[in-house]
């Protein structure tokens, strides 16, 4: 039987669009792109496509699409070979336009308890009346390391790749709005890139060829999505950090996985360099990184694999543990205290979701929120063995500002806000909205998987939910 080929739409901005298209074997990808407006098409939409390797993944690039405009996507299959549909919705030009809607997604085990979630994520959507602009995946889409496996180090990466995108996973969430991608530890094995003591290919001896599979299937299915026309960063070198704008706002995708170290520097990889430190990312991408954060205009949205609130525990790092995440911060600290900026961090990984806010007492425009979605799918210590999951009690949700040293010592003099925060299964929703004035809002929510409703506010007095409006400029 002939598999369904799917679409899949990658990045996105007001004009233009990113889809992969798998499986297709034919010469040729031929794509049908059809308004959903009553509204005549802004102009006729033109492609172009690109097969990856001997792959059967087809890259498509699409232009001239009209702002803030519905559309369906699907290959025209000869005869007989169904196809299925995805949904776009282009984001607006400028926020005047229309809000921008961003929904935030992290951490998806599928265990048999909660597979489901991420179809469930799909209906609170359309009972919404949502289709996301961008949906933004900050790492472990899959779990490469658990449960543990006898298949050959090709085969694990490809198929939980694959498994991921099918629509009774993440295919029929990925197929309902735009997505752009990181990846974090589990995109390779827990700790990544120091070893896992359940898994032999993460040892010194298999350790480099487990790392290359696992980057190879994370930039095909996932990375390369994040390259639309106008979005810029590290696709020749099959890294997924990327940057450009949308609706205006400047947005920076990084990858602070793919070439970090190990704790004690000896594992790097070809774009760490020769540096006798550890690193986080290559030079390249810290460079461009920096820049980015000194010419944001207003507002920019940074997407991290990784809270900027977390201490290293034994199981794993963090980002403060490099010196680039010292030089980032006194990047986004400089640029606060001279001009009226906000950098908005969407993360996930910690297996919790919360909402934090600094903010410049001396120019009250300037912010850095921190907004973290995680898990849409828990997992356990029984997942090593299985998809069974036993993680016993919900994680603790205590937060003190005081227990990041490095963050304290750049802004231990600005207003410190904890809006909300919850333990449940969740993904978070952004909304960005501007008067004509020019003052912008964002609407910040985190949705529990578990009930189908906002989350509950585990920082918050009796039912309060996870839910606020906060004045960005």
């Amino acid at each position: 039987m002939t598999p369904t080929p799917r679409c899949f739409p990658g990045s996105i901005q007001s004009t233009h669009a990113r889809v992969r298209v798998s499986p297709w074997d034919g010469f040729e990808c031929p794509i049908e792109i059809t308004s959903r407006s009553p509204q005549p098409d802004h102009e006729r939409v033109g492609t172009n496509t690109t097969k990856l390797d001997q792959s059967s993944i087809w890259v498509v690039d699409v232009a001239n699409l009209a702002p803030n405009t519905q559309y369906s996507i699907r290959v025209e299959p000869p005869l007989g070979i169904p196809s299925d549909t995805a949904i776009i919705c282009t984001p607006p030009t400028t926020l005047t336009q229309a809000p921008l809607e961003l929904c935030l997604f992290s951490c998806y085990f599928p265990s048999e308890e909660y597979y489901t979630n991420a179809a469930r994520a799909k209906t609170i959507l359309e009972t919404l009346q949502i289709v996301p602009h961008l949906k933004l995946f900050a790492g472990d889409q899959i779990y490469g390391d658990v449960p543990s496996s006898s298949d050959s180090v090709q085969a694990i990466y490809r198929d939980r790749h694959r498994e991921t995108f099918q629509g009774d996973r993440l295919g029929s969430l990925f197929a309902y709005g735009a997505n752009m991608f990181t990846c974090d530890d589990h995109e390779f094995w827990n700790s990544y890139p120091d070893s896992m003591w359940w898994l032999s290919r993460s040892y010194d001896g298999n350790w480099q060829e487990s790392r290359d599979e696992a980057l190879k299937h994370f930039f095909q299915q996932q990375g390369v999505l994040n390259f639309s026309p106008g979005l810029s960063g590290g696709e020749s070198d099959t890294r997924c950090w990327s940057s450009g704008k949308i609706s205006n706002l400047d947005l920076f995708v990084t990858d602070t996985r793919s070439d970090r170290t190990s704790k004690d520097n000896k594992r790097r990889s070809p774009n760490s360099g020769n540096s006798t430190r550890p690193s986080l990312m290559s030079t390249q991408q810290l460079d461009t990184l920096l820049a980015w954060i000194d010419t944001v205009d207003r507002i920019g949205l940074l997407v991290l694999g990784q809270p900027l609130w977390l201490l290293s525990e034994s199981y794993d790092n963090a980002l403060c543990d490099y010196p680039e995440f010292d030089r980032t911060l006194d990047t986004l600290a400089r640029n606060m205290r001279d001009r009226d900026v906000t950098y908005i961090v969407l993360t996930g990984d910690i297996h919790w979701g919360r909402l934090t806010v600094l903010q410049n007492p001396v120019r009250p425009a300037s912010k850095l929120i921190e907004f973290v979605s995680s898990p849409i799918a828990r997992v356990g210590m029984r997942s090593i063995f299985s998809r069974k999951l036993d993680v016993g009690e919900r994680p603790n949700v205590a937060f003190n500002f005081d227990s990041q040293p490095k963050l304290n010592h750049f802004f231990g003099a600005y207003d410190r806000r904890r809006v909300f925060a919850t333990n449940e299964n969740n993904f978070g929703r952004l909304s960005l909205s501007s008067t004509p004035s020019g003052s912008v809002a964002g609407h910040f929510e985190l949705w529990s998987l578990d009930s189908q409703s906002l989350a509950l506010d585990r920082w918050g007095q009796l039912d309060n939910r996870c839910m606020s409006t906060l004045d960005l400029l």
